[in-house]
């Protein structure tokens, strides 16, 4: 009785009919995201997605009517944590979901593993050792670099110099890259052969970029995300390594960042499970919704993790059953199998709860007036 009466009151994506009388009881979700700070433009993307896909299914999960509840994730996990408490202890919500931020995610997973309520993350994140109520619907921090390692190292014909952000996102993600590709035969250029690594205050990258050509290098990875890779993209074709071909994380060049970028991004390649002109029923409704609802907006990759997000505890919420707390859902979120989704079909990996997918080769390309990440090519599938 006190949910329900804690339901009708609620300031979200209220329940019409509040009633135990009237139904199954309503499912309360707490979405973290950043809604302040560096992340805020990305954050955005995760709350469009899930938000579209609650609007394009009559605001149900499952066949209960959802009460949404949003917290900002902040900047790491001391800020994510406590949020992710308040959700859990005030809100009293039955699933935890979102987060942009590898760190913030891990604070949040902690909450979720101490309270046993299932956390449906829809960016990468870290491996951690206990994975039994932690999932995500995008990929793990290290495979977004790994996808590209192995094609760096066969395809660049000479040393490549890597360079990034200085903080736990680009860590995870170089640290997948430099493992694939040194494992296929690919040499550093940068002196003393650890990537470069640069201040998130830095501003001017070109000190940096201005010597990468006397270090012998034949092309450039770099990991930059939020207002550091705009400001990374728009010096690079001024800078002294102009001349090389540039490829990044797959978040550097972002879809929320390609306006503010133009047309210093063309031609940049990157590694991500999704790109707008993949030719799939899933995308097509997708990119349809996606078109109507913000016009002149490109669909992300985040924007369709969160969106799979929802399409997971959908199918979870409805095999729990009408009275389906925590645990029925997180059980049936493991008994899920195939999810069919915009960027292609992928499953749950038993060990790390993130998806078994394939990887895209993408090329930041103009389409009509807009600047969009297209696919060239398929790379790998990774997962496990």
């Amino acid at each position: 009785m006190k949910r329900a009466v804690a339901a009708c009151a609620a300031v979200a994506l209220l329940a019409t009919g509040c009633t135990a009388e009237d139904g199954p009881p309503p499912i309360r979700i707490g979405l973290l995201t950043a809604l302040t700070g560096t992340q805020q433009a990305p954050g955005s993307d995760i709350r469009q997605g899930f938000l579209l896909y609650l609007e394009t299914h009559g605001n149900t999960l499952g066949g209960r009517e959802v009460e949404l509840f949003t917290e900002d994730e902040g900047e790491n996990a001391t800020t994510s944590a406590p949020a992710a408490e308040r959700l859990v202890q005030r809100s009293e919500v039955d699933v935890l979901a979102g987060t942009i931020s590898s760190g913030a995610s891990g604070g949040v997973a902690e909450v979720a593993t101490r309270e046993r309520i299932p956390f449906v993350g829809a960016n990468g994140r870290p491996k951690i050792d206990d994975t039994t109520w932690v999932w995500h619907t995008s990929f793990l921090t290290e495979d977004f670099g790994a996808s590209l390692g192995r094609y760096m190292a066969e395809e660049i014909d000479g040393p490549v110099y890597v360079m990034g952000q200085d903080f736990v996102g680009a860590y995870e993600g170089m640290r997948g890259f430099l493992r694939a590709f040194r494992e296929s035969g690919g040499v550093l250029a940068n002196p003393g052969g650890e990537p470069t690594l640069t201040p998130m205050s830095t501003a001017d990258y070109r000190p940096v970029l201005d010597g990468i050509a006397a270090t012998g290098a034949k092309a450039v990875y770099g990991w930059y995300v939020a207002k550091q890779g705009v400001d990374f993209l728009k010096q690079y074709p001024t800078s002294g390594a102009a001349a090389l071909p540039l490829y990044g994380s797959g978040a550097t060049e972002g879809t929320k960042a390609l306006p503010a970028i133009g047309d210093a991004a063309i031609g940049v390649r990157s590694a991500f499970h999704y790109a707008p002109n993949l030719d799939n029923p899933a995308n097509r409704a997708f990119v349809s919704a996606w078109d109507a609802k913000y016009p002149g907006v490109v669909p992300s990759g985040l924007a369709v993790s969160a969106y799979d997000a929802g399409a997971v505890l959908d199918r979870a919420i409805a095999a729990a059953g009408p009275d389906g707390g925590p645990g029925e859902i997180n059980k049936a979120i493991e008994e899920l199998g195939k999810i069919d989704s915009p960027r292609g079909e992928w499953e749950f990996g038993p060990k790390t709860h993130t998806p078994v997918q394939k990887w895209y080769l993408r090329e930041v390309r103009r389409d009509g007036r807009s600047l969009s990440n297209a696919v060239i090519q398929d790379l790998v599938t990774l997962g496990s």
